[in-house]
C-alpha cells in the first residue's frame, strides 16, 4: 500500500511538473494558428491561372453547346390516328414540354435520381392555386381560349357548355363535360370491349407483354392490370 501510494505521489508530482509546459505549448500553438489565419494566402501561380482559365472556358463552351443543341433540336409532333377515316394528323405539343419529356426518359431512373416528384408537386400546387381562381369575362379570352382552345385546336362543339366564357376558371374548363351526343357510351356486346372513363389520347405500342408500365409512381404489367387473367391478356 505504501509503495502504491508512493507511486501515485510520484506520478502526481511528475504530472504537475509538466502541466505548465503543456499550457505554454498550447498557448504558443494558438498564437501561431491565429497568425496563420490572419495572413493572406499566396497569389495564384501562372500555371494555376492557366488551369483555372481553361476550366472556365471549357464550362462556358459546354454551356454554349448545350444551348445550341437545345434550340436546334426539334421533337416530332404527336401523330394521331383517326378511327373514322384511318388518317393520321399531327397534334401540337410545346417544344419545351416535348424536350423535357425526352430528356427525362433518356436514361433509366433519371427522373427518380433528380427527385422529379418534388418539382412536379410544386408545379402542381402552383397551377392548382392559379387555375382555380375565378376569372373575369375580359380575362377568359387570354387565359382559356388563346393558350388552350386555339393552341390545341379543340372543338368546343363536343362539350357542354360550348361557350368558353361560361366557365368560371381555367380548372373549371379543364373538367368540362362531354356532350354525350358526340361521345355515346357503348353498350358492351363483347366481353373484350373496354369503355374509357375519360376523353383522352391513347398511346399504342405493338407489344407490351413483358414491359412494365409506370403510372402515378406504381409499376405493373398488362397481365397484372388484368388481375392475372391470361385469357384477357391473350
Amino acid at each position: 500500500p505504501v509503495m502504491a501510494a508512493g507511486r501515485v505521489a510520484v506520478s502526481s508530482k511528475s504530472n504537475s511538473g509538466t502541466q505548465p509546459d503543456l499550457e505554454h505549448e498550447s498557448a504558443e500553438t494558438k498564437e501561431a494558428d491565429d497568425a496563420n489565419w490572419s495572413q493572406h494566402p499566396l497569389g495564384v501561380g501562372r500555371s494555376q491561372k492557366r488551369t483555372l482559365l481553361l476550366c472556365v472556358l471549357m464550362f462556358v463552351l459546354l454551356c454554349i453547346i448545350c444551348l445550341v443543341i437545345w434550340n436546334v433540336w426539334k421533337v416530332d409532333e404527336y401523330q394521331l390516328w383517326d378511327l373514322n377515316n384511318g388518317n393520321t394528323t399531327e397534334e401540337f405539343i410545346p417544344q419545351l414540354t416535348a424536350k423535357t419529356l425526352q430528356m427525362l426518359y433518356a436514361w433509366d431512373n433519371f427522373a427518380t435520381n433528380i427527385r422529379l416528384q418534388i418539382y412536379t408537386m410544386l408545379l402542381t400546387s402552383n397551377c392548382g392555386s392559379s387555375f382555380t381562381n375565378e376569372l373575369a369575362d375580359a380575362d377568359k379570352h387570354g387565359k382559356i381560349f388563346l393558350p388552350w382552345i386555339d393552341q390545341y385546336k379543340i372543338n368546343m362543339d363536343l362539350y357542354t357548355p360550348r361557350d368558353y366564357t361560361q366557365y368560371k376558371s381555367v380548372n373549371d374548363w379543364f373538367i368540362r363535360r362531354i356532350n354525350t351526343t358526340f361521345r355515346p357510351v357503348t353498350a358492351v356486346v363483347y366481353n373484350m370491349e373496354i369503355v374509357s372513363p375519360a376523353d383522352c389520347r391513347m398511346l399504342i405500342y405493338p407489344n407490351l407483354d413483358e414491359a412494365r408500365i409506370w403510372i402515378k409512381g406504381a409499376d405493373f404489367t398488362i397481365l397484372e392490370l388484368l388481375d392475372n387473367n391470361r385469357e384477357l391478356n391473350n
